[in-house]
């Protein structure tokens, strides 16, 4: 697995982009039931059945663009009520304050929560920043935590064993995926031959997890932190464990 520089992400000047805020409904009803049944499925079995070669190319194209900006999209879904409902700190992500211009403010049509702010201020079509935003936010390391939470000897819940140990080992193809939405993107180059059927699949299961826990894992890590986690004194120690851990390279970095 590729080790997430999550220290590594710079601080930014927070700045106002109405047009990306004015698209947060948007994103926000965005959700897992979609994006399967009635988008990605079809596009599976038509990848699956047609003899036509260039479709079936494109059609692999299109799974790893779409795929990717669905991550994307459920990640800023799932961040903004995170980030608001639990009052977060985002001072760790920017410098400086928000500035308005007055005409900018007369176009604002709703309030602005931090949450907005961070969502429209960085770029969540890479694993890297995806963790760095949750590390900096939740001041844990997220992704070790994450791989070693689906270990239940370790972490002491059971509820992500298989799903999750599944994750783990098709983890080197959820980083592909990425990479390869870049090469599609900007280098017009199509999808290698290795990435069939099973492999698209896969991709697919492999997402379903990776955001299921995401959105498990950080709220019951705000449950710790607020303590109000009692039910499972292995899990608040190794969630302590994981936080002291994240202060030391902190201070190291």
């Amino acid at each position: 697995m590729i080790p997430y520089e999550i220290m590594s992400l710079k601080k930014k000047t927070p700045t106002l982009n109405l047009e990306k805020i004015q698209g947060i409904e948007k994103i926000s009803i965005a959700n897992r039931e979609v994006y399967n049944a009635a988008e990605i499925g079809p596009v599976l079995h038509l990848i699956q059945t047609t003899d036509n070669v260039v479709l079936q190319q494109q059609l692999k194209n299109y799974f790893i663009i779409r795929t990717v900006s669905f991550i994307e999209s459920r990640i800023k879904g799932y961040l903004i009520p995170l980030i608001n409902d639990n009052s977060l700190d985002v001072s760790s992500l920017f410098n400086g304050e928000l500035t308005i211009s007055l005409d900018d403010l007369d176009k604002i049509d709703r309030s602005l929560t931090k949450g907005d702010i961070v969502v429209t201020n960085f770029n969540f079509q890479s694993l890297d920043n995806i963790f760095s935003i949750y590390s900096k936010l939740l001041q844990i390391d997220f992704f070790s935590t994450m791989m070693d939470v689906i270990d239940s000897k370790k972490s002491g819940i059971e509820s992500h064993t298989n799903s999750g140990s599944n994750m783990i080992k098709n983890w080197p193809e959820l980083e592909k995926m990425f990479l390869l939405r870049h090469k599609i993107i900007h280098n017009l180059e199509i999808v290698e031959e290795d990435v069939d059927f099973k492999y698209l699949k896969i991709l697919q299961n492999t997402v379903a997890t990776f955001l299921t826990l995401t959105w498990n894992l950080s709220y019951h890590i705000l449950k710790f932190k607020r303590k109000d986690y009692d039910k499972n004194v292995k899990f608040k120690q190794f969630i302590a464990c994981k936080i002291q851990e994240y202060k030391k390279s902190s201070k190291n970095s």
